[in-house]
């Protein structure tokens, strides 16, 4: 199953934003899935 942090990647990579752009987007300065290595490692989702 994947995670919360996995799925939303994919969904911000289908979008075309950034982590930093979505956190701006919704109003948190310094998001905790930042701190997610899964996030910081992961490959781009975009050919799913």
């Amino acid at each position: 199953m994947d995670t919360l942090a996995s799925r939303l990647k994919i969904v911000l990579d289908q979008k075309g934003l950034t982590q930093e752009k979505f956190a701006e987007q919704i109003g948190v300065s310094q998001p905790s899935v930042f701190k997610n290595p899964e996030w910081t490692n992961s490959k781009s989702h975009k050919d799913l």
